[in-house]
């Protein structure tokens, strides 16, 4: 490996460590599509394995090796998502840097990881009697030779939520409460009042298993600041154990950064 590569190889490896979810274990994460906002809809979770390979040099894709390698990585990372063993991931970047000594393929994995760290910082997970809720969060350039639309909004963002029922009850998403708060002035930008109807036209009902994905979007006065508040949410609970689970509830949407500039 040559000296240019080697040194790029060290960066990147050691930007992995930026995407550990537990020890030992990172987790990827699906990129957010803008042209996905205002629409919503049930969709499985992309394997971690899916993310990482289009990114690898085409003759690693189709190699035995390295998808023994992607097969044996499994892990499950925090709050009981799909992540990679991060020995295991090093390995095959290693392997791509040794394949033929391309630098450009180097640079693509960079790129990547410097992507995925930036999706990380804006994202957040949290479980609620069996609800899953993941929001991630990316910025949004203004238009091109934009207009007194864009106004004096200094940022935008497109948020992107995930519902997952990991219980054993399907569940209905009735409302939503949101707190959009400025960190330029550490003020309470917005709020969306509890109990306002769904999301994006939609009231979803989520059967065990299932995963209900749909992407908003909000603006702030500066640079950075957080959405957060909670989903109420009604579980179909059979009578013999409404004692042990609310019929109701509000599943908690932990605040998600909004950053205008996230990368490492």
């Amino acid at each position: 490996m040559a000296a240019v590569a080697r040194t790029l190889f060290s960066t990147v490896s050691r930007s992995l460590r930026g995407l550990r979810s537990s020890p030992g274990v990172i987790r990827l994460i699906e990129p957010v599509d803008p042209q996905m906002f205002g629409s919503g809809l049930k969709m499985r979770r992309a394997p971690q394995a899916s993310l990482l390979m289009p990114f690898l040099p085409k003759s690693l894709q189709e190699s035995p090796e390295v998808q023994q390698l992607l097969k044996e990585a499994m892990r499950e990372a925090e709050g009981g998502l799909e992540g990679l063993d991060e020995g295991k991931v090093r390995r095959i970047i290693k392997l791509a840097f040794q394949e033929n000594g391309n630098l450009e393929d180097g640079f693509t994995l960079s790129k990547f990881i410097a992507a995925q760290t930036a999706l990380k910082k804006c994202t957040s997970v949290t479980v609620t009697n069996g609800v899953r809720v993941e929001g991630t969060s990316i910025p949004l350039s203004p238009p091109p030779n934009n207009n007194s639309g864009w106004g004096d909004k200094k940022s935008a963002f497109c948020y992107r939520i995930s519902v997952e029922n990991v219980g054993d009850h399907m569940v209905v998403l009735i409302g939503r409460h949101w707190r959009i708060h400025d960190n330029g002035s550490n003020l309470l930008h917005m709020e969306i009042p509890k109990g306002s109807p769904g999301v994006v036209g939609h009231r979803p009902s989520i059967e065990p298993g299932e995963r209900f994905v749909y992407a908003s979007g909000c603006d702030l006065p500066s640079r950075s600041g957080w959405i957060g508040g909670s989903f109420q949410m009604i579980a179909s609970v059979p009578p013999s154990q409404r004692g042990e689970m609310e019929e109701s509830f509000d599943a908690i949407v932990e605040p998600i950064p909004l950053i205008r500039d996230a990368s490492p």
